[in-house]
């Protein structure tokens, strides 16, 4: 009965279906650099079969990114943010069109476009009160988890976190130092070089 009731109903997508409250352009970043480097695996090999996959993977990466752009443009970002920013309309459509651009192109500064509009977009996301809320790796500085208050840390609930070049550490405040965590690593990568809030070592 209830099944006749939906029939010829079009499926809905959402981004979630609880709100979660967790935005980051660094969603984006991630897949946008799997295209760049999915590109130059493709120039490095001669086997016609990798090629195929190569292309194949670096499209289905550029479309995450138009998935993650427009989740942003729709449900993250406030008419308020618009007025503050008046070329933020334009640039996510010009980040969501350049991720579709790298889609049709073996080309790595396509890809660079691509990024340099993430960056872009990245630089807005944290001006906002409302980023510094959601976001969940700032380009740089340091920030406490939320459930601290202004006290001394303590227990394990009670974290540090650091982030220092391409490296996010914890301060444990036991005298023992800071350790890599998260996506991140200590390892420079390449790519990365010039560019912030990169989260490293994520494929």
């Amino acid at each position: 009965m209830m099944n006749r009731l939906f029939d010829g109903a079009e499926k809905a997508q959402a981004h979630c279906d609880l709100y979660c409250g967790v935005y980051d352009p660094a969603q984006a970043k991630i897949e946008a650099l799997s295209c760049l480097k999915t590109i130059a695996k493709y120039h490095g090999s001669d086997d016609e079969h990798f090629r195929a996959r190569c292309i194949i993977v670096k499209e289905q990466r550029a479309e995450e990114v138009k998935h993650h752009l427009m989740v942003l443009w729709a449900d993250f970002f406030a008419p308020a943010h618009f007025e503050a920013f008046p070329n933020l309309h334009q640039l996510f459509w010009d980040a969501v069109h350049q991720a579709g651009e790298v889609k049709k192109s073996t080309d790595a500064a396509v890809c660079e476009q691509l990024l340099t509009y993430i960056d872009e977009i990245a630089d807005v996301f944290w001006q906002t009160d409302k980023g510094k809320d959601m976001g969940v790796y700032p380009p740089a500085g340091s920030w406490r988890s939320p459930d601290l208050d202004d006290g001394e840390a303590s227990g394990p609930r009670h974290r540090r976190f650091v982030r220092t070049g391409a490296a996010l550490l914890e301060a444990t405040g036991t005298g023992g130092g800071q350790r890599p965590i998260g996506p991140y690593s200590t390892r420079p990568d390449p790519l990365a070089s010039g560019r912030t809030g990169l989260p490293q070592g994520s494929r």
